[in-house]
């Protein structure tokens, strides 16, 4: 019992013992001085009242006695409490009690802040029903003897202020309170530690990451969805600045991650870099979004369409350079507060230090598997030359593990004992500068080999060497192929022939030797007819073979004066020493012709050619080696633009029709400028209704000085020197002119047939020229056809199938002319698809009077009527030849008889007055 209440106990005690006194006292006095008894009686009442007065003022001063020691009582109750409370409330803990029901009874106005509840709402009621997790901490009570905790989270959206994590501690009451069987309830508000915890737990993830060797896309991903989970952000993601200024998305979190997919991230300036990432790149600075703002253009529309409100954004700069970025967005607008900021930016601190350690790591691995796949040796070795690193090449001549090598002393290591190593690294040591040189290595049980070495020292950054960097190259095979090259540079590696450089030595030699001792001197120059289509059929291994048996064939039949050179692919010199008359030059050129033109057997094929030749001789045409070699080229282009088999000697007439030819193709370029070209047209015609099917464009070239010069003049001459492909170009601008000129006039178009030169049909770009001219009159009928030779087919397969093929692809008709003059005019038919054929006039101009020809002429006629070709005889002059040709069953016929080339104002006035009637069918033969 409580002392204030037992001291009210004490006051009937005190005054029953005082009363008895009194009595017993009182009566004792009363006999012995009064013997009256009336005196008696009266003693007795003034007893009474004495008493009655006495014992009042007693119980009066006990009571006031009793009632200031339970005032002081309460004061001093009061203050404890008091201090008790401050105590309380300056607990970073709040506190809450309850009774044996586990409803709480007290709670401190701490608790009543962390918790953020009014103290009504928690007075009387369970605690569970506010923490559910102290359900946790009662069942645990019965089973550990540790002071009971447990974790709270009060989960809010996104990044409210209002999410907080509670720790929990539990304790029984003291014992003065133990009949209560209540609990005391710590409450303590960890919301910032535990994010903090987090996040260094966080970080040591990462550097444990990278310690393991994870990749990038590993760590990215790792580290998105630990802060997404970390502040329940709906996005989250981590992008690399690439060198295009794009932004390549590496890893991403979170449900808003559609966000990201229809749109393009860039850093520049462009709309698509004023996003949150973009800026925070090319600024190198964080930038902060409270809310979607309409100066980022499509990144505010996108926020705002995936409820985003506000964003962050953290540049990762390595070097000084951005090399990515880190963005976080929140569906609550102004979430990123400062604390949350300065969190971040260290996380994004530590993320660029550990990108920039993982790239390191990524060059120093990539270096080192760089080294190790190098067939050089390399090593290090630090200043008291020991080693320091070797790459597995190093490794596998010195039969050692990097273990063995470390820290050992090059002079231990048997590989680098030899005395040039050991003077090679001295003598880097003394100087201070990069050391190269051949050494020899020696290996036991191996051949000695040369290798070059270089020893480059590294310093510190005080300037002292710490390190030597050896790179050792094995040239022994190299040194090897330079002899091997000083035996061969001066012979040809397919035919053993000598070769250019060798023909140019010696050729110099025998002119001083022939100007010494007064001899004739002569050179052949020569190459072989059509070897490309050989070396077509054969592949190239078959066109070596055939030159590895022509010039043993050759070599065998040359005389001893007579020496011979291979120059180019199929361009051979012969040096006539001594040669007794320019006669006897001729007759051994006439040899050489012969033999090959002798059949060479190749597998089960045999193979003969005919060369172009060219001679010249010292000192008649030249006194030296590029003289004399020049007029023999001269002599040997005469020769081929005469034809194959053609042996001819230089003289002065062909350096002027070199310099003429030289000359006209350079006014070809000045006549493109001034308009002195023209096209002409040359009609085809129905033998049976004197209906034109179509016209032949031609060239022709009105010069101002020469007059009229032949297409056979200058055509050859731009075909040899390239300038054709402007004539081509001229050709289909004046076509389209005219065309359009026409089909305004006429009401339609006239249908054209064109030559293509070999050069102009490997030309690349020939399609989309001759689509361009057709993209004017892709409503009308198609009126252009093509004419093309066989040379230009067979020139290059590959290139031919490929232009037929386009070409045909556009609906153009395509004739092979000059059809039976050629050497594979049925193999072009057979192989591209052709779709006409013009006959050669040779065939046409001896009908009346060759069989033969007949012969020829029905069965080209009937071969394209089996295949559906169109078929033209060109060069018609006579009317007995339009009748033979009718009576073989072609219609068609194009010559001088009918028409010769007419002007282009000609055709439109010739169409106009019906003398030309343009067929409206198209007739095949």
């Amino acid at each position: 019992m409580k002392r204030e209440l037992r001291a009210i106990f004490y006051i009937p005690l005190i005054y029953f013992i005082l009363g008895s006194l009194w009595i017993l006292l009182s009566d004792k006095i009363t006999l012995s001085e009064f013997g009256n008894a009336v005196e008696i009686s009266r003693w007795q009442t003034i007893k009474g009242l004495a008493y009655v007065s006495f014992s009042s003022l007693l119980l009066v001063g006990l009571i006031y006695g009793y009632a200031r020691n339970l005032e002081a009582s309460r004061s001093r109750l009061q203050d404890s409490r008091n201090k008790l409370r401050s105590i309380v409330e300056s607990l970073p803990a709040g506190i809450a009690e309850t009774d044996s029901n586990g409803r709480v009874d007290f709670v401190s106005d701490r608790f009543v802040e962390i918790a953020g509840l009014e103290r009504k709402r928690i007075l009387n009621q369970h605690i569970q029903d506010f923490f559910p997790e102290v359900s946790q901490i009662i069942d645990s009570e019965a089973h550990d003897d540790r002071v009971p905790e447990v974790l709270s989270l009060w989960q809010a959206t996104a990044m409210s202020p209002d999410q907080k994590v509670f720790r929990i501690r539990c304790f029984q009451r003291n014992e003065s309170d133990s009949m209560s069987g209540g609990r005391r309830l710590e409450l303590t508000d960890i919301t910032r530690s535990y994010r903090r915890e987090r996040i260094q737990k966080t970080m040591q993830d990462l550097d444990q990451m990278i310690i393991n060797e994870q990749s990038q896309y590993q760590i990215f991903h790792f580290l998105c969805h630990r802060f997404q989970e970390i502040y329940s952000l709906p996005l989250c993601w981590i992008g690399v600045a690439e060198p295009d200024h794009s932004v390549r998305v590496a890893a991403h979190a979170g449900p808003r991650k559609d966000y990201l997919r229809n749109l393009i991230t860039r850093w520049d300036e462009s709309a698509a870099g004023e996003g949150p990432a973009g800026r925070a790149i090319r600024f190198q600075q964080v930038y902060r979004s409270d809310h979607p703002e309409m100066n980022m253009g499509p990144w505010a529309v996108a926020m705002f369409s995936h409820n985003l409100r506000a964003a962050v954004a953290f540049p990762l700069i390595v070097d000084r350079r951005s090399i990515g970025v880190f963005c976080l967005y929140s569906e609550e607008e102004g979430a990123f507060r400062d604390e949350i900021l300065a969190e971040l930016n260290e996380v994004s601190r530590r993320l660029s230090l550990s990108v920039s350690f993982s790239l390191k790591k990524e060059r120093l691995e990539l270096f080192s598997r760089a080294m190790d796949s190098a067939a050089n040796v390399i090593f290090v070795v630090d200043h008291l030359l020991r080693m320091v690193w070797s790459n597995r090449a190093f490794q596998e001549r010195s039969a050692l593990t990097p273990s063995d090598l470390f820290q050992k002393p090059v002079s231990e290591i048997p590989y680098l004992s030899g005395r040039d190593y050991q003077e090679a690294l001295g003598r880097t040591l003394l100087s201070g500068r990069v050391w190269t040189g051949e050494i020899i290595e020696e290996a036991e049980g191996s051949p000695q080999r040369i290798a070059f070495l270089t020893v480059t020292p590294i310093e510190n950054d005080t300037g002292q060497i710490r390190f030597l960097s050896v790179v050792q190259e094995d040239i022994t095979e190299v040194r090897e192929a330079e002899k091997r090259i000083q035996s061969i540079s001066k012979f040809d590696s397919i035919t053993g022939l000598p070769n250019r450089k060798r023909f140019e030595t010696v050729l110099t030699h025998c002119i001083r030797e022939a100007g010494n001792r007064g001899q004739l001197l002569g050179l052949l120059v020569f190459d072989i007819v059509r070897f490309k289509e050989l070396n077509e059929q054969m592949g190239f291994r078959g066109g070596d073979r055939y030159l590895q048996e022509l010039a043993r064939t050759l070599k065998s039949s040359l005389p001893e004066n007579a020496t011979l050179f291979r120059l180019d692919s199929d361009v051979f010199a012969v040096i006539m020493e001594d040669v007794s008359s320019q006669e006897a030059g001729l007759d051994l050129a006439r040899h050489v012709a012969s033999t090959v033109h002798q059949n060479v057997s190749l597998g089960e094929r045999t193979w003969s050619r005919d060369i172009h030749a060219g001679l010249a001789y010292f000192p008649v045409d030249g006194g030296t080696f590029e003289q004399l070699f020049n007029c023999a080229e001269i002599a040997q282009d005469q020769a081929r633009q005469q034809g194959a088999g053609k042996i001819l000697s230089f003289s002065e007439e062909m350096v002027r029709d070199s310099r003429n030819t030289l000359r006209l193709h350079q006014e070809i370029y000045s006549a493109l400028q001034s308009n002195q070209f023209r096209l002409v047209f040359q009609p085809e015609f129905n033998v049976l209704t004197q209906e034109v099917f179509r016209f032949e464009a031609l060239m022709r070239w009105n010069h101002p000085e020469k007059g009229e010069i032949s297409p056979g003049t200058f055509i050859p001459v731009a075909e040899h020197f390239g300038s054709i492909l402007e004539l081509g170009s001229f050709l289909f601008q004046e076509l389209l002119r005219l065309e359009k000129e026409w089909r305004v006039r006429l009401g339609r178009t006239v249908p054209v047939a064109i030559n293509l030169s070999p050069a102009q049909f490997r030309d690349p770009h020939l399609v989309e020229k001759i689509g361009a001219l057709l993209e004017e009159f892709k409503e009308d009928e198609p009126f252009l056809e093509l004419e093309v030779t066989e040379t230009a087919l067979f020139s290059d397969l590959e290139v031919a199938e490929s232009q037929m093929n386009r070409l045909r692809a556009r609906n153009l008709r395509i004739s092979l002319d000059d059809f039976g003059t050629g050497y594979s005019s049925l193999s072009a038919i057979r192989t591209f698809p052709i779709t006409g054929i013009k006959i050669d006039r040779s065939f046409v101009s001896g009908l009346p009077e060759n069989h033969r020809n007949q012969a020829i002429v029905k069965s080209m006629i009937d071969m394209a009527k089996n295949m559906k070709l169109t078929v033209v005889a060109e060069g018609t002059e006579t009317r007995s030849q339009i009748e033979i040709l009718r009576d073989l069953g072609c219609i068609r016929c194009q010559g001088f008889l009918f028409s010769p080339p007419v002007e282009a104002p000609v055709i439109l006035q010739r169409i106009q007055d019906g003398t030309f009637n343009l067929s409206r069918g198209r007739q095949l033969y």
